[in-house]
């Protein structure tokens, strides 16, 4: 019914069009032409018409919804074509063909049924002007032929037109029903095309022939920690670190039939994180094959790559356990048989500081060979719920006391949100403090704070961060942290950080590095808070051999 309103609103303006020009018409005729005949029925008529305007115009704004609005309109319609006609001749006048616009009008507001109804409305107004015309004037003025000829031709004619005009009103209805309805799935195809883009988890940029970014998807401002509104217009180039010309050099592999794929390291300009990034790089064509753009795909693969860096290092770490435990065994009798003879010298009196040096240094071998058998063969593993939070407030007391702890360090537990039971075993629990506690304190020579952080990791994870405030590392040495005979420290076997990772993989969690030259480091250890489901029940007492 809006549409009805609409065109009804139109019909009121070309009455008032209309009304305008009989209205400036009579002035002239009666002006230049008959002057001493004033044409006051013409300027009664278009009073009537400024009239019926103003009338509908006022009746529009609670009521051009109704249908029965548009009744009232068109009969009006009907009614002021009639007094037209008798003002210009009644039964002899030239312009009663005009009862045919009442009649289109109706047919194309109102359909077939409704035109046919116009129709006969103004076929029986006409009828009723030749009646009253056959009546007032002889035989010779209005023939009775005439008569019944008008009569006829125009019952006919309105018919016709009425049932016409419906047709094509009904099929121009229906056209627009389908238009409108091709309208609306148009629109929920680009509204489902820019919900799949925008929830696709991969970043998608397109750009102009010149590379210049036109669109954004929400992964890919997530990725380049930009709005999407400092991303349009940009070069595309110049966003993700591709060299100059690369577009280019693309579009020429794509025209040759090969795909632009590769991956590389990418840093954020925003906050300096570097990512690891793969593109997909393709010209953008429209429906006639024409390249009218750049179409580049990108995805965060930094997680994938630190996944593949911990399983290389877990094949790593197994065959150097194997080894080092060879090694060890090999070591421990040869060297107890050194140490023992050494002492025995020096209770006779004989090697002096020489004696004391080597006994110094057996013992630094010895501990070495323990911290190998302890990353080649980490023993028993029995796990069960343990709070991490009192747990890490006691290992804090016992540090704070240890000869390790300056005057300058402190150390700090707190406690957040979410859960804080693990399943895990207290004692492996306590060789990751001991070894990531002690390499933080060593970080920080000069002093500062040690903060342990426990809080729960989504629903089911415990997040234990041990936060320092060292000289930090750099990208290298995270990458070869968790590697055995990696350490930073001269006094260490480079092991015990090759130690925790063991001891988290063997309960089913996970552990990150983060660090910076001269900011410091935390290393988060995320442990499960129930039985992993790939760990059997048998591998509780299960002790590595």
């Amino acid at each position: 019914m809006h549409a009805t309103r609409r065109y009804l609103r139109r019909l009121n303006t070309a009455r008032a069009i209309a009304a305008s020009t009989l209205l400036l018409s009579a002035f002239a005729i009666e002006l230049w032409f008959v002057p001493e005949q004033p044409l006051r029925s013409l300027y009664f008529q278009a009073a009537g018409v400024f009239a019926a305007i103003l009338v509908y115009a006022v009746l529009d704004r609670w009521a051009g919804d109704r249908e029965w609005f548009a009744w009232i309109q068109i009969g009006g319609d009907v009614l002021l074509v009639a007094g037209f006609v008798l003002a210009t001749g009644g039964a002899l006048s030239p312009l009663s063909f005009l009862f045919a616009l009442p009649v289109m009008v109706g047919a194309a507001l109102l359909g077939m049924r409704g035109g046919v109804l116009v129709a006969t409305a103004a076929s029986f107004a006409w009828l009723l002007i030749l009646g009253a015309g056959s009546l007032r004037l002889s035989p010779e003025e209005l023939p009775p032929g005439r008569v019944v000829y008008a009569a006829v031709s125009h019952l006919l004619g309105f018919l016709l037109l009425a049932v016409l005009g419906g047709v094509f009103a009904e099929r121009l209805q229906e056209a627009d029903r389908e238009l409108a309805d091709h309208r609306r799935d148009l629109a929920s195809l680009r509204a489902l095309q820019q919900q799949i883009v925008q929830s696709i988890g991969t970043g998608i940029v397109t750009a102009d022939p010149d590379g210049r970014a036109t669109f954004v998807n929400r992964a890919g401002s997530e990725i380049l920690g930009l709005p999407r509104e400092a991303v349009v217009g940009r070069p595309v180039e110049e966003l993700l670190g591709l060299p100059p010309g690369f577009l280019d050099a693309a579009g020429a592999q794509a025209r040759g039939g090969r795909r632009t794929r590769f991956e590389r390291e990418w840093t954020r300009p925003g906050d300096g994180e570097r990512l690891v990034l793969g593109f997909s790089v393709a010209p953008l064509v429209d429906g006639g094959a024409s390249e009218v753009g750049w179409l580049v795909v990108f995805q965060d693969l930094t997680e994938i790559a630190s996944l593949e860096e911990q399983v290389r290092t877990r094949e790593r770490m197994a065959a150097l356990g194997e080894m080092a435990a060879g090694i060890a065994h090999e070591l421990r009798n040869p060297l107890a048989a050194i140490s023992g003879s050494v002492q025995v010298l020096r209770e006779q009196g004989a090697g002096g500081e020489l004696a004391e040096l080597i006994v110094r240094e057996t013992d630094r071998l010895n501990r070495i060979i323990k911290d190998f058998l302890a990353f080649a063969r980490p023993g028993s593993f029995r796990p069960r719920e343990v709070d991490l939070a009192p747990l890490m407030e006691e290992l804090a007391r016992l540090l704070r006391k240890s000869p390790e702890i300056g005057p300058e360090h402190r150390v700090e537990v707190l406690v957040g949100p979410g859960p804080t039971v693990a399943w895990a075993d207290p004692d492996r629990v306590r060789q990751i403090f001991w070894n990531l506690a002690s390499n933080a304190l060593r970080a920080m020579p000069g002093g500062g704070t040690l903060a342990i952080r426990v809080e729960g990791h989504g629903a089911d994870r415990v997040l234990v961060a041990f936060r320092d405030e060292g000289h930090g590392m750099d990208e290298e040495t995270v990458r070869r942290f968790f590697q055995p005979f990696q350490g930073r420290f001269r006094d260490g076997a480079g092991l015990g950080a090759a130690i925790v990772y063991r001891i988290v993989q063997q309960h089913g969690g996970r552990v990150e590095v983060s660090s910076r030259e001269g900011r410091g480091t935390e290393i988060r250890v995320i442990l499960p808070c129930h039985r992993p489901a790939a760990l059997p029940a048998a591998e509780e007492a299960l002790s590595w051999r």
